[in-house]
């Protein structure tokens, strides 16, 4: 049995991965158990299960990788250091789907998952450029610090003249009433 990950996983990651599945056997149902997790860390092997569970959340391509957030937290704590690191990984492959596929899927599951538990404002803004159609939860985090561009990005799919005047975003029931109003008259122009 393997990981249910779509990443091709390199060579020493391979040897951890079915070392690992020896030790701590993973089920569909409930994952990796947590404590035989926990036990193999503690007895040394930390740094290989975290490195094979590094690698498999920055090449994540589907959403049940995002199930590994929770494993590597599970085995060690997430200082400044590692999120930085993991972080920059996850923008690096970001950046080679993006050049070998230019119109292909570049979303990262596990990326924004742990974008959005970690409460990474910065670097939410520095991934909209990977993504069209960002989750609520990706734009509430970066609404956090930069509230601006949040409801840029929310509106940008949005007809011209949509928001005009003193209409804004921020809490003002008039200006929600005015984007439904817009977006429905659009369909309705389209759809005659």
């Amino acid at each position: 049995m393997s990981i249910p990950t779509q990443t091709a996983l390199p060579e020493p990651l391979m040897h951890t991965q079915s070392w690992l599945m020896t030790y701590c056997p993973y089920t569909l149902q409930n994952g990796y158990n947590r404590w035989a997790l926990w036990r193999l860390a503690l007895e040394g092997h930390r740094e290989e299960i975290s490195d094979l569970f590094r690698y498999i959340i920055a090449h994540a391509s589907s959403a049940c990788d995002r199930e590994y957030v929770w494993f590597l937290r599970g085995i060690c704590r997430f200082d400044s250091g590692l999120l930085v690191e993991l972080s920059e990984e996850c923008f690096r492959v970001l950046d080679r789907r993006a050049v070998t596929n230019p119109h292909g899927h570049r979303r990262n599951p596990a990326f924004e998952r742990l974008l959005v538990e970690e409460m990474m404002s910065d670097d939410v803004l520095r991934y909209m450029q990977y993504v069209t159609q960002p989750s609520y939860a990706l734009l509430r985090v970066l609404a956090v610090k930069y509230r601006r561009e949040a409801d840029a990005i929310a509106l940008r799919g949005l007809p011209n003249g949509t928001l005009v005047g003193p209409r804004i975003l921020a809490d003002n029931k008039s200006a929600y009433n005015h984007i439904a109003w817009c977006t429905s008259s659009v369909r309705t122009t389209v759809q005659s």
